[in-house]
């Protein structure tokens, strides 16, 4: 949902890029006037920024308050502190998401130069001076950074490295990782059977996020925000959900480096509900730099429209702008009554891919596969219920496969099982132990899970 305000987060975003980013001064300097920023303390760090880039064409970087002295001259004691203040802040940040940060301020631009052009337009007509009032809708209809208006000039603009420039998660196995990494602005699918492990594998994403210094949103429908929470610290620590001994012995499915085999050991492991592991895993994950907030709905009360509401909610007031959104999941999300089911799911779904591009985002959700695929050693694209046009709207579709046997054994297959881009139809075994709530402790070829797992190899 496009604003026509820019949150704090934003300012903040903005004055971060015209301090250290040379390549965004190129695109902002010309399109986008310092005075249009409603912050004052913005205001004043984007004008002194852009009067060092017309001298130097450099940022000014970690020279930003030898920079900004001229700019505060005159000013009371007081307004000084707030801009000091203010730039103290912003040094702190983690570096924004930069696409996102230029659509928010192009839109707003653009909003609010034609307020101003409005106003002046009628004036020049009332006054019959028309040659005047369409120059000035002309000029305002112009206004925006040049890129985002654009496009990508094929001939004219650098070429782009995706997985320099868009790689934004991986899933933290070894052999997955070779198949396929998550980016921005895709929607990710996790297809799965009831109780096929799909919220798990969630979970296992977001962990995965705060490991790699992102922000992440979980949105569940289902499992309560403590059950979530409960979940996330079991995924980081490994440990058990008993309530009674600290320490419990569980056993552990790996690939032995020598034989090239699975094996199994057995290890002591910390229970949950000892209070000191988490907060000390805790302690330590907040130092990757990203942040996770769990947010639950009660199931069938949340719309589409809430989700937006809420995402502009966090970055107004939590000045937080998720890397990934997860949403556990869709298809018990309330919908539209007067059109069909499917027809309904199709436009959620594509309005979740909306959201991948307009926010620039990862967005991650699961999908129930056909009771016919229950316990099913591969899925297929044909799996998924309710309406096939899930694929359509996707960008990679991963399912979550697993036997009877493979379940006993601690073990399930991961396939892409359709890619917008890239590979599909190629996949990789994980070892599995929710008992200490870990989803996927190590990935193998998959040929080796089935053979050690599967009693049926005549398929």
């Amino acid at each position: 949902m496009a604003q026509q305000e820019l949150s704090p987060h934003i300012q903040d975003s903005i004055a971060y890029l015209t301090i250290t980013s040379v390549e965004f001064l190129r695109v902002a300097r010309l399109a986008i006037k310092p005075d249009i920023l409603p912050s004052d303390v913005a205001f004043r760090t984007v004008k002194a920024c852009y009067k060092y880039y017309d001298l130097t064409k450099e940022a000014p970087g970690d020279h930003i308050c030898d920079v900004i002295q001229e700019e505060l001259s005159g000013i009371s004691e007081s307004k000084k502190e707030l801009v000091y203040h203010f730039l103290d802040r912003v040094s702190q940040m983690k570096p924004p998401n930069t696409k996102y940060v230029i659509q928010q301020l192009n839109t707003y631009a653009k909003t609010r130069t034609l307020e101003v052009a409005a106003v002046d337009f009628v004036k020049l007509v009332e006054k019959q001076r028309f040659s005047e009032a369409e120059l000035i809708m002309y000029e305002a209809l112009k206004t925006g950074i040049v890129s985002e208006e654009v496009g990508y000039d094929y001939l004219h603009d650098a070429p782009v490295t995706p997985d320099v420039e868009e790689r934004l998660v991986s899933m933290g196995l070894t052999h997955f990782d070779k198949i396929r990494v998550l980016k921005r602005q895709d929607l990710v699918v996790f297809l799965g059977g009831p109780k096929g492990k799909k919220s798990w594998a969630l979970t296992h994403l977001g962990k995965e996020g705060l490991l790699q210094g992102r922000n992440v949103l979980h949105i569940s429908h289902e499992n309560s925000e403590q059950e979530t929470v409960d979940r996330y610290d079991r995924m980081i620590i490994g440990a058990t959900g008993r309530y009674w001994d600290k320490r419990e012995p569980v056993k552990i499915c790996y690939v032995d480096d020598d034989t090239e085999k699975l094996a199994y050991d057995e290890e002591f492991r910390h229970c949950i509900r000892d209070p000191e592991v988490p907060q000390k895993a805790r302690d330590v994950m907040r130092k990757f730099g990203g942040r996770l907030i769990v947010k639950k709905y009660p199931m069938y009360s949340c719309t589409a429209d809430e989700i937006e509401r809420y995402l502009d909610y966090l970055e107004r007031f939590e000045n937080f702008v998720p890397d990934i959104l997860i949403n556990d999941y869709p298809d018990i999300m309330k919908t539209n009554e007067s059109n069909a089911n499917r027809d309904n799911l199709n436009v959620l779904y594509m309005k979740h891919k909306r959201w991948a591009d307009d926010r620039n985002m990862l967005v991650a959700v699961v999908s129930q596969a056909r009771r016919e695929a229950i316990r099913a050693k591969r899925l297929t694209m044909k799996d998924f219920a309710e309406d096939i046009r899930k694929v359509a709207n996707c960008d990679v579709a991963i399912g979550i496969c697993q036997t009877d046997a493979q379940s006993e054994a601690g073990l399930a297959t991961l396939y892409v099982l359709a890619a917008r881009t890239g590979a599909s139809d190629v996949g990789c075994g994980i070892c599995q132990n929710l008992d200490i709530g870990q989803f996927a402790t190590q990935s193998f070829p998959a040929k080796l899970g089935v053979q050690v797992a599967d009693e049926d190899d005549s398929e």
